[in-house]
């Protein structure tokens, strides 16, 4: 009775909750870059198998990540889509606060958050095409939401990411490298 699950964008799990999200893209309806798309997440109950929720976002969704005790899960708003925002999801429920989304540059893509949950590292590619693309990986405040660094510039869009154990280090691929 849910939303299909249609071209998964990626998953993520708190060890925490025992709960496992699906970002996806629920149909394949329309998936030119800037096009307008319909962005879900699935959570799953690991010790169940149950659905918990399937929940439609504003726009797109890409590869999300949720802090390690399970509080918050940031989704990027896809990196087809032309919103500039991170979403912060209770990941509970699956609601979504407008106010609370991250601005950072248009097609956003990959997510991964600090091991002591403090920090969530974000890229975005800021434009197909674009000779000004926004070269920088963000780093934000996972209690607030303000962008407090920014990791670059990179010489093409950086994707996909990953970080060290104590989050002093990005590593990165670049594009046309």
């Amino acid at each position: 009775g849910t939303t299909p699950v249609m071209h998964v964008r990626a998953i993520t799990a708190s060890a925490a909750t025992g709960k496992l999200y699906v970002s996806h893209y629920g149909s394949y309806k329309d998936l030119r870059p800037g096009g307008p798309m319909s962005g879900h997440v699935l959570a799953l109950d690991l010790n169940t198998d149950a659905v918990l929720w399937n929940q439609a976002y504003a726009a797109s969704v890409d590869r999300g990540a949720v802090t390690p005790d399970g509080s918050k899960l940031f989704m990027p708003s896809g990196e087809l889509a032309a919103t500039p925002f991170f979403y912060t999801i209770d990941p509970a429920t699956g609601t979504e606060d407008p106010a609370q989304r991250i601005p950072v540059a248009k097609f956003t893509d990959n997510t991964v958050v600090a091991l002591d949950g403090s920090r969530v590292f974000m890229t975005a590619f800021g434009g197909f095409g674009n000779r000004n693309f926004e070269p920088y990986i963000h780093v934000a405040d996972t209690r607030t939401g303000e962008v407090i660094q920014k990791v670059g510039p990179f010489s093409a869009h950086s994707r996909p990411i990953t970080i060290n154990g104590d989050g002093t280090l990005v590593f990165a691929k670049v594009n046309n490298l």
